[in-house]
């Protein structure tokens, strides 16, 4: 065996009887040993092939501006999938080594994609020197005043720490695909995020009290209360404790059940529960610092909404995501071609830009979009009869003219299935500034939206110039 430092000699040790003991309790529960914990036992028990792995996990790099150096594969779940790619769900890939049909969505037609996954699978952040870091805002606009983060050796983040200057306070986790945010509001309510794969819940006050649970589909969110949060006795009926996949098996979701939720709801005076608050919280927090919150910078960050069941005047959160390109596509088909219509905009105004005032450019980028728009739906009606661009409503949902009092305006939306009766809507905001959707501008535009179109989901996104997407801590 080649000669290791005590140090490193320790870790060895610690990383075989690890191995041994996984290995053992794997064993008595499902009858075999996976093949990695041979391939990490032999790892363990050579020193070269220790270093080896110390050496790779070192290298602080991460391909492409990706959060991650490994990555699940995902699939849209239908019947239209690539039977090849579907055996590859829920697989953990490295960047650096591509399987046999290439990363997600580089084949042709291809609707997977690569899923971030945090940490080297091969090893337990126990193993690993994770670097400390602080970082201060000195801009007055920024929401977060202050982001602590535990760093791996690849470059992702293990850990976070979030304060902003309301007082709120985030910590979060990543461990493989799951993700967990601890927020504290700015008043001491409590709240707990979690998202593993295509599951989020939200619990309120302890994280045994799960008063929502969502499921992302190729179709935009479904959302439900877990049946058991109707009638729970926490002293007769203890919930299990776990991660979002073991309650994902646990508690039946149930769209028909999506009813008033205090925790959940934006009232008609524009203030929020808990839940709604933390996970609006987290939206803005995505925009600022992505890679703190579990982000990569060129994810889209979206939020969902829709009116109770009994009271258009109530809106719930129905999820909270930070999307990739393709499954954005996936759900709101439009989306490349708003973000290529927002990029146009920028480059033909850009000679203006300087002569304007930051609202005139606003409304010039807006004007441009459109009228390009108007004329694609002249041009190509059938394709574009579901894309309304800058229109506005009162707040029973009545088409009205811009500007009078009262009204919301929309940027563009996109009705899908179709503009007759949609069950989704795409809210694409286009913003020219740093300025961001604030909760009492969604409360009010989705009091038209709903009203107008009663039962839909509304996804939010904010649509700015790609030149305008730049890096944050």
């Amino acid at each position: 065996m080649v000669g290791l430092s005590k140090k490193l000699e320790e870790k060895r040790a610690k990383l075989a009887r690890l191995i041994e003991r996984k290995a053992f309790d794997t064993y008595v529960r499902h009858g075999a040993v996976p093949d990695d914990f041979h391939r990490l036992a032999e790892t363990a028990a050579d020193g070269q092939k220790f270093l080896e792995l110390c050496a790779g996990l070192s290298t602080k790099s991460l391909p492409d501006g990706r959060p991650t150096t490994h990555y699940t594969w995902r699939t849209a779940g239908d019947d239209r999938v690539r039977h090849t790619h579907s055996a590859l769900e829920g697989q953990v890939f490295a960047w650096a080594n591509a399987p046999s049909e290439g990363h997600p969505g580089t084949a042709p037609n291809c609707r997977c994609w690569a899923e971030p996954y945090y940490g080297n699978p091969a090893l337990p952040d126990t193993f690993l020197q994770l670097a400390s870091e602080r970082q201060v805002s000195a801009d007055p606009s920024t929401l977060w005043a202050s982001v602590e983060t535990l760093t791996r050796p690849d470059a992702s983040v293990s850990a976070s720490d979030i304060r902003t200057k309301s007082g709120a306070r985030v910590l979060s986790t990543f461990t493989g695909s799951h993700i967990a945010h601890d927020v504290t509001l700015p008043d001491g309510r409590l709240v707990f995020i979690e998202r593993s794969s295509s599951a989020q819940s939200v619990a309120l006050r302890s994280r045994r009290n799960v008063v929502t649970f969502s499921r992302w589909t190729p179709n935009g969110p479904i959302s439900g209360r877990p049946r058991s949060a109707f009638q729970f006795s926490e002293e007769l009926f203890p919930r299990p404790t776990g991660s979002v996949a073991d309650a994902d098996a646990q508690f039946e979701l149930d769209d028909d059940i999506l009813l008033p939720n205090p925790g959940m709801l934006i009232a008609p005076d524009g203030s929020a529960g808990a839940g709604a608050a933390a996970l609006f919280l987290l939206y803005q927090l995505l925009q600022e610092v992505p890679k703190a919150v579990g982000s990569a910078a060129q994810d889209l960050p979206v939020i969902a909404y829709q009116a109770t069941r009994d009271d258009q005047d109530s809106l719930v959160i129905v999820r909270l995501d930070a999307l990739e390109a393709e499954r954005a596509r996936q759900s709101c088909k439009l989306y490349p071609d708003v973000q290529t219509w927002v990029d146009q905009a920028a480059n033909v105004l850009a000679p203006v830009k300087l002569t304007q005032t930051p609202t005139q450019y606003g409304t010039s980028v807006h004007l441009w979009i459109k009228d390009h728009i108007n004329n694609l739906k002249v041009e190509f009606a059938p394709l574009y009869n579901n894309v309304l661009p800058e229109i506005s409503y009162d707040g029973g949902g009545f088409e009205v003219h811009y500007g009078k009092k009262g009204s919301t305006r929309l940027d563009v939306l996109e009705l899908l299935p179709d503009e007759r009766t949609p069950n989704l809507i795409c809210d694409y905001e286009v913003k020219t500034g740093d300025s961001m959707m604030q909760i009492g501008q969604i409360r009010k535009q989705g009091t038209s939206l709903t009203a107008r179109y009663p039962g839909a989901i509304v996804m939010v996104f904010q649509m700015k110039p790609s030149a305008q997407n730049g890096t944050a801590p």
